[in-house]
């Protein structure tokens, strides 16, 4: 499972969450894709699709199967992978930023 937020960031693609309906809508360019939390039901533009793992809420945040943004976007885990070091060093960077104001 990875977050939404991780593979949406690093492939510059928009993300609505709506917190009361689960449901969530990630557009990038000529690709939108609705799912729900805890439905494996999904929506790739028009067309019916069925994920492997239905998405979930963990510490505040939507995780979906990682062969879900694999497929929809031809990602490779690696660079998946890249993207989270990538964010997880701005993080602490900024994190570190922010005690130093202190």
């Amino acid at each position: 499972m990875a977050p939404v937020d991780l593979f949406s960031s690093a492939l510059g693609a928009e993300v609505d969450y709506n917190s009361e309906t689960g449901v969530v809508v990630i557009s990038r360019e000529d690709t939108t894709i609705t799912f729900a939390v805890d439905d494996t039901a999904a929506k790739l533009n028009n067309r019916n699709v069925t994920l492997d793992t239905p998405p979930v809420i963990k510490d505040g945040a939507v995780y979906v199967p990682l062969r879900f943004p694999r497929k929809t976007w031809d990602m490779s885990l690696p660079g998946i992978l890249t993207s989270a070091a990538s964010i997880s060093r701005r993080c602490t960077t900024m994190s570190s930023a922010s005690r130093a104001r202190k």
